[in-house]
């Protein structure tokens, strides 16, 4: 991508990679995602592919720390800027990572937008400055370098009106129409040849030619930016002017089109923007499956949640039941998500929570990860997905595969409630140190659903349950006489014997000491 700055992502968390992605404002900054990686081995063979501008990496990684990636890097371009990330205050890890190159330091639970992006941007200025990664020649000899300037870092243009007028482009300060084109084979699965992209703009041009001002720009692979004036013409003829540079396109180089439109807006220092929504527009149709379409800008919508117990609970049901239950779950599924218009990064987040739903029940049955998995890391095969169809039949797909591992353990699904669930739980294994995310995990639920519904079916909330449980089997122990005070606190879980001491008063309002005193005296 034409000196757009590339960034690279490294952690083994995966919901960490999703979450930085979501808060990188890309387009406001010029940035683009280069390359990603959960490992550090991964991470040290995508570089040398790749070479990012700027690398974030987990400080705390298996097989290769951060300290030793930072110092790879290091060696292979000390040029490359890079952020160390952690979970941890630790010095240690503070100084090894700033001692072989990293540019700065950043802990995870207090990373928000506003620093990580204020961040990038500082590296970005200091890379301009080294006279690396510029976006533009900046010479204002050519209308091809002013029109990237214009688009992508117009506050930098000085005089841009005798440079407009310089160039014949003074048009682009009266008002405007501006539309992100796309080539639709960019965005799906299928081999073979298609026409260049220097053809399709050589096209185009011969195409509108007899449209006076107009400017096209390419930005990325596979998607191209057109600027009309609309002092003459209306949006709709300019439309006209877009279907029939899709006709063109398809009977001459059998080459479908698609294009995001603006509303009439005035102005080259609002070109940025509106380049920046339309691209976001023109992509999430692409997702969405839609091919050669005209669109206008429409908004983009958020989930007023993420995944509620209810569909985790008929999905659950669902995974015992045929393979066409399944289908159907996800049909309807991605149905609602259709109609709601959800960006890619929404959709991402909703799918690595049905992922972590199917991992946890994995894990909790101790089933093959890998036979249903199909030993393809399922946050690794996301970066495959071009469409909601394609999520869908994946996860369909690992549905099924689970299904049929349920099936031949022999596995039911229980009907149980989750506070039945929940009590039993605690009641197999009040010796350990029990916690209301434990139980939740252990029941494939939030843990504000579980302490809503428990405290809604049972009238009490599920800690004082837990430690009721402990303190009943506590006085059984007392009765048998077996085993100290202090060794009681230990086999129910509990290591801090005045918190015991506590727990036993305030349920049975009595000492557990008065109380074997009260057994002696009977």
């Amino acid at each position: 991508m034409k000196n757009m700055i590339k960034l690279m992502l490294v952690d083994d968390d995966p919901t960490v990679l999703v979450e930085l992605k979501k808060m990188i404002e890309w387009d406001a900054l010029g940035c683009t995602l280069a390359a990603e990686a959960t490992n550090g081995k991964s991470a040290m063979e995508l570089l040398q592919e790749n070479k990012p501008d700027i690398v974030f990496t987990d400080m705390s990684m298996p097989n290769i720390s951060g300290v030793e990636f930072i110092n790879y890097i290091h060696e292979l371009n000390a040029e490359i800027k890079v952020v160390a990330l952690s979970a941890y205050e630790d010095f240690d890890y503070v100084r090894g990572s700033l001692k072989n190159g990293a540019k700065d330091y950043l802990l995870k639970h207090r990373i928000t937008k506003e620093n990580i992006n204020d961040l990038i941007r500082s590296m970005i200025r200091e890379i301009h400055e080294a006279g690396q990664g510029k976006t533009s020649a900046a010479t204002g000899e050519s209308k091809e370098d002013l029109l990237y300037k214009i688009v992508n870092e117009y506050a930098e243009i000085d005089n841009p009106d005798v440079l407009l007028k310089g160039l014949k482009l003074s048009w682009l300060s009266e008002d405007l129409i501006l539309a992100v084109g796309g080539m639709d084979v960019r965005f799906e699965e299928m081999d073979g040849e298609y026409t260049d992209e220097l053809t399709m703009r050589i096209m185009i041009d011969e195409t509108i030619k007899y449209y006076r001002d107009y400017a096209m720009l390419p930005i990325e692979p596979g998607i191209f930016l057109l600027v009309f004036s609309a002092k003459e013409k209306s949006k709709r003829e300019i439309e006209e002017v877009l279907r029939q540079i899709q006709i063109t396109l398809f009977r001459f180089c059998s080459l479908e089109i698609s294009f995001a439109v603006s509303d009439l807006f005035a102005g080259i220092e609002n070109i940025k923007m509106q380049r920046q929504l339309n691209r976001s527009i023109l992509l999430e149709n692409y997702f969405q499956g839609n091919r050669k379409f005209i669109v206008q800008r429409e908004g983009i919508g958020e989930p007023d949640k993420i995944l509620d117990n209810q569909l985790l609970t008929q999905l659950d049901e669902t995974l015992y039941l045929k393979d066409q239950n399944i289908s159907e779950y996800f049909e309807a599924f991605f149905t609602e998500l259709m109609n709601r218009h959800l960006s890619r990064e929404w959709v991402q987040v909703l799918f690595m929570e049905i992922i972590m739903f199917l991992k946890r029940k994995i894990n909790q049955l101790q089933l093959e990860e890998e036979a249903i998995f199909r030993n393809e890391p399922p946050y690794e095969a996301w970066s495959s997905f071009g469409t909601y169809e394609e999520i869908k039949n994946y996860l369909i797909r690992v549905c099924i595969g689970l299904k049929n591992e349920l099936k031949k353990k022999r596995y039911t699904y229980s009907k149980y409630s989750i506070s039945d669930k929940a009590m039993k739980y605690v009641e197999e294994n009040y010796k350990e140190k029990l916690t209301l995310r434990e139980i939740a995990d252990a029941l494939l639920v939030s843990t504000s659903y579980l302490s809503r519904t428990f405290k809604k079916s049972t009238g009490i909330n599920l800690v004082t349950y837990i430690n009721r449980t402990k303190m009943r089997h506590a006085r059984e122990m007392i009765l048998q006489g077996k085993l100290s005070l202090q060794e009681i606190a230990y086999e129910i879980g509990i290591q801090n014997y005045n918190y015991f001491y506590i727990l036993f008063k305030e349920t049975y309002g009595i000492s557990p000491s008065d109380y074997i005193r009260s057994i002696e005296s009977d």
